[in-house]
C-alpha cells in the first residue's frame, strides 16, 4: 500500500484495443508493444508529458497535465498516424485498431491506485455502444469519444482548435453513466452508401418462393458466367486521409490565422464532391526565441518536442526574418528550402504616444521624427516586430545602416539610453510597435516615423529537399495561399488590425494609402545583434592607475551610461556578479571572470604611452593577447581609443 496523495485535476486518456482477446499470445505481445510505442510516440510528438501510465491488458490509461486544447486538437491525429505506421510494418494479425476516450477532472491516489469520477467515466465511455458501433463500422484505425464537459471546454475557449463538424454528438448509457458525448474518427474513410431496397409495385401478394435447388443452380450459373465481370464493377468512392498542414504563425496574428485555418478546412469539405475533409491544419504560435534560427538549422530532429511539429508554412511578421533564416541555412547541413511567396498582409512600424504628446511632436500627415521623442518603449527584440524596430533604430541612430562606422556602437547606445520599461502612451513615454499592435491600445495616438519601416507578413513555404516531394501537400499549400489572399481572409486580417494587400487602413484615425518603406541594404540579423548589444544593461568592472588620463577616459565612459548601466571598481572584496566587460586603464590586473550567460568576460586594456600594448607587456596579455583588445593612448589618438573601448562595452 502506498502513500495517499492529494487530489489533482488531470486529463484522462483511456484506450482499448479492438478484438484483442481472440489473438494468440505471441500476437498479443506484438500488439501491446505496438500500442505502447504508438501512444508514447504520439505523446512525445505532441509535447505532452504523461504523469502516470497504467496498463490494462488490452489497453491502458494515462493521466496528462496539459492544456485540453493541445490534447484534443493534436493528439488524435498524431496517434492515428503512429497506429497506421505500426500497421504498415507489422504482420496483419498484429494490426491495431483502438477505441479511445477523453475526460478531465479531479483524480486522487488513495495509496492503492488512482480513483475519481472522471476516471470511471473514461472507462464507461470506452464501453459505450456508439463507440463500439463506430469502431465496427469505421475504416479508420482510431475512434474517439470525448466527454461533454471536455469538448465544451475546448470549443468554448478556442473554437479554432477543432473542426466541430468532424464530431458527432451521441447518447451514452453504460451502467450508472447516463450522459452525452462527442464521437470523432480522426482518419476514418466514408463507408460505401447503403443500398436501399426498391419498393415492390404491381403485386398485391408476394410471388411464390423458388425451390432451394433451383436457387443453388442459378447461383452457380451466375458465378460461372460473371467471374471476370466482378472485378470490373465500379467501387463505391471513399475519402482519402486528409492532408496534414502545419502552419507556424507569428504570435501577433496566430488567432486570426487559426480562425482562417478552420474556415479553410470547412471550405475544403464543402468543395469535395463526397463531402470529405481534405486537410487538417495545425496552427502553432512562433514562441521560440528565434524561429528564424531554428528554421535556419533545418528544424532539427529534437525540435519536435522543443518547438512543435515541423512546419510546412511559416507566417512570420517580416521578410527580415526570412533573410536571417536563409543566411543561417547557407552554413547548415540540413537541406531545408524557404520559398517566400510574397505578402499576405502589411503593417507599418509606428510610434504610439499620448494624445497630449501627439499635439507637441506630431507633424502634418501624422509624421514624427525620432529625435522629437523622449523616452521610448521598444518591442521584444526576439520578435519579428523587434527585428524591424532594430533596423529602424539603426537607421535613426546612424543616419543610414552602416554598422562599420567607428562610432556605430556609441550612437546606437545613445538611442538605447532612451528605452525604458514603463508603459507606453503615458506621459512622455512613446511606444514603438506595429500598427496592428499600437492601435489595439486605446490610450495611444498613432504617429508614423519619417522613413517608416513596414512589416510585410510573408507567406513562406518550407520544403525539405532531401525528402520525396508530397504533391498533395504542395497543392494544399497553393490553395492555402490563395485562401489567405482571398477577400474573406483579407477582411478577417483587417479585422485583426492588419492592412491587407490593398493597403486599406484597418480603422479610423490612421494614415490612408500605401506606405513605401526605404531601401535597407543591411543584414537585418547584424542590425538586431548590434541593437541588442547597445540596449543591453552593461555592468563594467574598472581598474585604473590613478592618472589624469585614466580619470578623463573613465569620466567620458560613465557619461555615456544609461539608467541600466553600472560600474564596479576592481579590488579586494569587489562584487563582480553580472559583470559584462572589464576595462583596465593603465594596469594589468585582470581577474578571470565569467559572463552571466557563460563564457569569459571580454577584457579591454588601455595603455597610456607608446609601446604599452606591445606583445611582451603584461597589459597585452591581461587583455587577451592578440585575440583581445589593447589600445595605446598617444598624441591625437584619445578619441579613437575611447570609441574602441565603447565598441567593446556596447558593441555586438
Amino acid at each position: 500500500m502506498g502513500t495517499p496523495k492529494p487530489a489533482v485535476h488531470r486529463t484522462v486518456l483511456a484506450v482499448d484495443v479492438s478484438a484483442f482477446g481472440g489473438r494468440r499470445p505471441v500476437v498479443q505481445r506484438a500488439v501491446r508493444d505496438g500500442l505502447y510505442a504508438s501512444v508514447h510516440g504520439a505523446l512525445a510528438e505532441c509535447d505532452l508529458a504523461a504523469e502516470h501510465v497504467e496498463d490494462r491488458g488490452d489497453g491502458l490509461f494515462a493521466l496528462l497535465d496539459a492544456p485540453k486544447s493541445r490534447v484534443l486538437g493534436r493528439l488524435p491525429h498524431v496517434l492515428a498516424e503512429h497506429l497506421r505506421r505500426h500497421n504498415a510494418t507489422c504482420a496483419p494479425a498484429a494490426a491495431i485498431r483502438l477505441r479511445a476516450a477523453l475526460t478531465a477532472g479531479s483524480v486522487q491516489h488513495d495509496g492503492n491506485g488512482w480513483v475519481g469520477d472522471d476516471l470511471v467515466l473514461a472507462f464507461r465511455l470506452l464501453d459505450a455502444a456508439p463507440l463500439r458501433e463506430a469502431s465496427r463500422d469505421s475504416t479508420g484505425v482510431l475512434v474517439l469519444l470525448v466527454s461533454r464537459e471536455f469538448f465544451a471546454d475546448v470549443v468554448h475557449n478556442d473554437p479554432a482548435v477543432v473542426d466541430r463538424a468532424a464530431f458527432r454528438r451521441v447518447d451514452v448509457a453504460v451502467k450508472e453513466a447516463r450522459t452525452e458525448a462527442w464521437l470523432h474518427v480522426p482518419d476514418g474513410r466514408a463507408l460505401p452508401p447503403k443500398r436501399h431496397r426498391r419498393p415492390r409495385t404491381g403485386f398485391r401478394r408476394p410471388l411464390p418462393r423458388p425451390r432451394r435447388s433451383a436457387v443453388a443452380v442459378a447461383l452457380v450459373l451466375v458465378l460461372l458466367l460473371a467471374t471476370d465481370a466482378v472485378a470490373a464493377l465500379p467501387v463505391a468512392p471513399t475519402c482519402s486521409d486528409p492532408v496534414q498542414l502545419v502552419v507556424l504563425s507569428s504570435t501577433d496574428k496566430v488567432d486570426v490565422v487559426s480562425r482562417l485555418a478552420v474556415a479553410f478546412e470547412r471550405a475544403s469539405r464543402k468543395a469535395n464532391r463526397l463531402g470529405c475533409k481534405e486537410v487538417d491544419v495545425l496552427v502553432s504560435a512562433d514562441r521560440d526565441r528565434d524561429a528564424a534560427e531554428v528554421l535556419g538549422r533545418g528544424w532539427p530532429g529534437t525540435g519536435i518536442a522543443a518547438h512543435g511539429a515541423e512546419p510546412h508554412v511559416w507566417l512570420p511578421d517580416s521578410g527580415f526574418e526570412v533573410a536571417r533564416a536563409r543566411a543561417l541555412l547557407e552554413s547548415s547541413t540540413n537541406a531545408v528550402a524557404l520559398e517566400d511567396r510574397g505578402p499576405v498582409a502589411h503593417s507599418p512600424l509606428v510610434v504610439g504616444v499620448s494624445r497630449e504628446q501627439a499635439g507637441r511632436v506630431g507633424r502634418p500627415d501624422q509624421a514624427v521624427r525620432w529625435h522629437d521623442l523622449g523616452a521610448l518603449r521598444f518591442p521584444d527584440p526576439d520578435s519579428g516586430v523587434g527585428m524591424v524596430a532594430a533596423v529602424a533604430a539603426a537607421r535613426e541612430a546612424l543616419g543610414g545602416v552602416n554598422l562599420a562606422v567607428p562610432d556605430a556602437a556609441l550612437r546606437l547606445h545613445g538611442l538605447a539610453r532612451r528605452v525604458v520599461d514603463a508603459p507606453g502612451c503615458a506621459g512622455e513615454v512613446a511606444v514603438v510597435g506595429s500598427e496592428a499592435e499600437v492601435t489595439g491600445d486605446r490610450h495611444c495616438q498613432v504617429l508614423y516615423p519619417v522613413d517608416t519601416m513596414v512589416l510585410d507578413h510573408p507567406f513562406v513555404e518550407v520544403r525539405w529537399v532531401k525528402r520525396p516531394p508530397n504533391e498533395r501537400r504542395r497543392r494544399v499549400v497553393d490553395r492555402f495561399l490563395e485562401w489567405m489572399r482571398a477577400p474573406t481572409a483579407q477582411h478577417a486580417l483587417r479585422g485583426a488590425r492588419l492592412r491587407g494587400l490593398d493597403w486599406v487602413a484597418p480603422g479610423p484615425g490612421l494614415r490612408a494609402g500605401r506606405v513605401d518603406p526605404p531601401a535597407v541594404p543591411v543584414d537585418a540579423g547584424r542590425a538586431r545583434a548590434a541593437w541588442d548589444a547597445a540596449a543591453a544593461p552593461a555592468r563594467i568592472a574598472v581598474a585604473d592607475d590613478g592618472s589624469p588620463e585614466a580619470a578623463r577616459l573613465l569620466g567620458r565612459l560613465t557619461a555615456e551610461f544609461g539608467p541600466r548601466d553600472s560600474l564596479v571598481r576592481l579590488g579586494p572584496g569587489a562584487d563582480t556578479t553580472g559583470v559584462t566587460a572589464v576595462v583596465l586603464l593603465g594596469v594589468p590586473d585582470a581577474p578571470r571572470l565569467a559572463r552571466p550567460g557563460g563564457g569569459p568576460v571580454p577584457v579591454v586594456g588601455v595603455g597610456f604611452g607608446g609601446g604599452t600594448c606591445a606583445p611582451s607587456t603584461a597589459l597585452y596579455e591581461a587583455s587577451g593577447g592578440r585575440y583581445g583588445a589593447c589600445y595605446e593612448v598617444v598624441a591625437g589618438a584619445e578619441e579613437r581609443v575611447f570609441l574602441g573601448v565603447a565598441a567593446r562595452v556596447w558593441g555586438a
